[in-house]
């Protein structure tokens, strides 16, 4: 019975947050586009200057990663033939040339648009909590490939995760008075104690 309550409860938080096939992985950070929508934001071409990836700051509050989800357009119309159109995802310790702590790749099909799921080999990386890590993404080198990487302003001043960094650059100052970051989500595998704090909260607003 014991056992039966707590796959009930894994899955009640699994549900309740949207996640993908991460082995009981859960959010951790996150910067998605501020609703309600009223504007500002792009999309940023990852392969635009070779060797100068795009990347955005982050600390996480849990104390590893297994995976990340970015959200990725493009098209591979202008690939010349036999090229990989593949996206390289690392997680670099305090700065875009930071020692790399973990590793991903993947090929979008053609015309993807959406998050896509980055997978770090379904290892827990071990992260210092608090600490400053940054997402470097880019590729391997200019192949004609046009994906590209989105990005929102803090339209409503909640304040973004940390600096974007835009080919190789960090961005101290603001696009806008508000601030801009790309979007992220961050996976990490939580400890026993929070799972069931998160279940808990899950049950008691269901039954609100």
């Amino acid at each position: 019975m014991k056992k039966m309550n707590y796959l009930i409860l894994l899955l009640l938080v699994m549900l309740t947050f949207g996640i993908p096939d991460t082995k009981g992985a859960i959010i951790d950070q996150r910067w998605e586009r501020p609703e309600p929508y009223i504007g500002g934001g792009g999309w940023h071409s990852i392969g635009h200057i070779q060797n100068r990836p795009l990347g955005q700051e982050f600390t996480p509050q849990m104390d590893n990663i297994v995976g990340i989800e970015l959200p990725i357009s493009g098209s591979t119309q202008n690939m010349p033939s036999g090229e990989i159109p593949l996206i390289i995802v690392k997680i670099r310790d305090g700065a875009i040339t930071g020692n790399i702590v973990a590793t991903s790749f993947r090929t979008p099909s053609e015309g993807f648009s959406g998050w896509l799921y980055f997978d770090f080999y379904n290892e827990a990386t071990p992260l210092t909590i608090g600490n400053r890590y940054v997402i470097d993404v880019s590729q391997p080198e200019w192949v004609g490939v046009n994906w590209g990487w989105c990005g929102w302003y803090d339209t409503y001043g909640v304040g973004i995760p940390g600096r974007p960094i835009y080919y190789g650059v960090p961005r101290n100052t603001p696009e806008t008075a508000f601030g801009t970051a790309f979007s992220f989500r961050t996976y990490a595998i939580p400890e026993p104690a929070t799972l069931l704090l998160l279940g808990l909260g899950v049950v008691l607003l269901k039954k609100k």
